[in-house]
């Protein structure tokens, strides 16, 4: 059987242990920061560097932000709204339409 240990040890092993808690909390928490900086960058980088190439690259290069250059002029001009909407169709293939009923009986 063991002697029980005498109070100044347990004391001391009971600051011992806290001050290890605390010294093991603050490793955990640089890791965690110094973790969540290096994610931050590998996400911000190459978007920041998207960014930049699309914003100061040549003209060539950039998207196309805003409409056409055929809407732009046509918007520019003080007619709004437009007395007269293009309607943009094809022109109705008669042959396709004469033989929409043959098909159906050759489907059949």
């Amino acid at each position: 059987m063991r002697r029980p240990l005498p109070p100044e040890l347990i004391e001391l092993g009971d600051e011992l242990e806290s001050a290890a808690a605390r010294a093991l909390g603050r490793r955990r928490t640089r890791r965690a920061l110094a973790l969540n900086a290096m994610a931050s960058l590998a996400i911000a980088v190459p978007l920041g560097g998207t960014l930049v190439g699309t914003v100061v690259g040549p003209p060539a290069m950039r998207p196309e932000t805003f409409a056409p250059r055929a809407l732009a002029r046509a918007s520019s001009s003080d007619d709004f709204p437009p007395r007269v909407i293009p309607h943009v169709h094809k022109p109705v293939n008669r042959a396709l339409l004469a033989s929409l009923p043959n098909l159906r009986r050759v489907l059949r």
